[in-house]
């Protein structure tokens, strides 16, 4: 089941997304930016406990970034990520369907099975602007720039 996450499962995406930060693999986040942030993110529920996370963060009111994707390892390959993208994207573009939605990743197969193309990093001035600037790869960067394209 996929639904969007509420104060009381603050820990566990927490627990969720530790490994994928200590991989480098997803930006670490604390309780308090979850938390302030609690209506952008989504998880998947299996068996009684939380399987996946992903979030969403909204540059302009036509540019979203899906962020923050992860899946609990021992929930892997079952479809999670690509139900929680999917039904990020379903919400988004029902309130406007001329929304570009974005993600950088370092999963550019996944992405692509969810129907995102590559894309020059330039044409997310916004994200630039606002994320990239500051991080310490921002010369070396090994993220994937990808679009939504159905």
């Amino acid at each position: 089941m996929i639904r969007r996450a509420t104060i009381s499962d603050i820990d566990e995406i927490l627990s969720i997304l530790e490994p994928y930060t200590k991989e480098g693999i997803v930006l670490k986040r604390t309780h308090e930016e979850i938390s302030e942030s609690i209506d952008h993110f989504y998880v998947s529920e299996t068996e009684g406990k939380l399987s996946g996370v992903a979030a969403f963060y909204t540059y302009s009111p036509l540019l979203v970034e899906i962020r923050s994707l992860a899946v609990r390892k021992s929930f892997f390959a079952k479809g999670i990520g690509k139900r929680l993208v999917n039904k990020i994207i379903h919400d988004i573009r029902e309130k406007d369907s001329r929304v570009k939605i974005f993600a950088l990743t370092l999963a550019p197969d996944f992405f692509s099975k969810c129907g995102f193309v590559e894309v020059k990093k330039e044409t997310l001035p916004e994200k630039i602007w606002k994320d990239c600037v500051n991080c310490i790869k921002q010369n070396e960067c090994d993220e994937i720039p990808m679009v939504y394209a159905e």
